[in-house]
């Protein structure tokens, strides 16, 4: 009897792979050789799932992003705090997810492919984050007369600068700092309880 297979785990197989490999050689430096090593695979079988590198690394742009939304909304309380925190790269899922977003940056200024990519996921993170905000109006935790335009804008420049700058110096920037430097920034968007 023929084996079955899964041709949608293989391909996210691949894509988790690609995201590893990105995060530890960086994006130059990875090719679909040592994608598909890392995923057990021949690079003929990364090929049938994937036309060319591009294609696998849009997919892998999106799988990082996907996964941090998914835990962003996912989060324990749903609280600004929390959400933030969540994407942070603390773990060894949020470091590869930071350390290939920072490699896809990097390309992405001088292609513009890859900018529309980048657009594209970057809409959907702002408007998963303004229903968040308006979800904690409701809940009477954020101040109503904010702009919620503004609020998103400096949430998401917020989780991002803290991210690049947890990579870039770890040792002052540990969770503790992190939580302080959250707290601060979210003290005038918040209801005082």
């Amino acid at each position: 009897m023929p084996k079955i297979v899964d041709h949608e785990q293989r391909r996210q197989d691949l894509i988790e792979s690609a995201a590893v490999v990105i995060a530890e050689q960086g994006l130059e430096n990875t090719t679909m050789k040592d994608i598909a090593q890392a995923a057990g695979f021949s690079a003929n079988l990364v090929a049938h799932y994937f036309a060319n590198k591009d294609e696998l690394l849009w997919n892998v742009q999106r799988f990082v992003g996907m996964r941090a939304a998914k835990r962003f909304l996912n989060s324990q309380d749903q609280s600004l705090y929390s959400l933030i925190e969540s994407v942070l790269p603390y773990s060894t899922d949020t470091i590869v997810e930071w350390k290939v977003r920072t490699f896809f940056w990097s390309r992405a200024i001088n292609d513009t492919a890859m900018i529309d990519n980048q657009e594209q996921l970057m809409r959907q993170v702002r408007l998963d984050m303004a229903n968040v905000v308006r979800d904690q109006q409701v809940l009477g935790r954020v101040k109503k007369e904010i702009d919620i335009d503004v609020a998103v804008e400096r949430l998401f420049v917020l989780a991002n600068s803290i991210s690049l700058q947890i990579l870039l110096e770890p040792k002052k920037y540990t969770k503790r700092f992190s939580r302080k430097l959250i707290a601060s920034a979210l003290a005038d968007l918040m209801v005082d309880q």
